[in-house]
C-alpha cells in the first residue's frame, strides 16, 4: 500500500522533471545536473556519484550545460568546480 503510494509519487515528479527539462531545452540529465549543482555539488566526481553515471558521462552533462550558459567550469588542481551562473540559478530556483 505505501509502496504503491511512493511509487505514485516518483512517477509524478519524475513527469514534472521531465517536463520542465523539456520546457528549458535540456534534458533530464541535464536538469538533475543542475539541480545537483544548486545543492552544492560541485566537482565532477561528485555530481557523477550524485548522479548515479559515470564521470565521462557527467562531463559530457556539464559541457553541455557549459554550452547552454547554465554553468562554467574551471580547474583547481586536478579537479573540475562547477559554478552555477546567474542563468542557472534561476531555474534551481524554480
Amino acid at each position: 500500500m505505501i509502496s504503491d503510494v511512493l511509487d505514485r509519487l516518483l512517477r509524478a515528479y519524475r513527469h514534472m522533471l521531465i517536463e520542465k527539462a523539456v520546457s528549458m531545452g535540456l534534458t533530464e540529465l541535464q536538469l538533475s545536473a543542475l539541480l545537483a549543482a544548486a545543492e552544492g555539488v560541485n566537482t565532477v566526481v561528485k555530481l557523477a556519484d550524485r548522479l548515479m553515471v559515470a564521470q565521462p558521462t557527467a562531463t559530457d552533462t556539464l559541457l553541455a550545460l557549459e554550452k547552454k550558459g547554465f554553468i562554467t567550469r574551471h580547474r583547481v588542481g586536478k579537479t573540475t568546480v562547477i559554478k552555477l551562473t546567474e542563468k542557472g540559478v534561476k531555474p534551481s530556483r524554480r
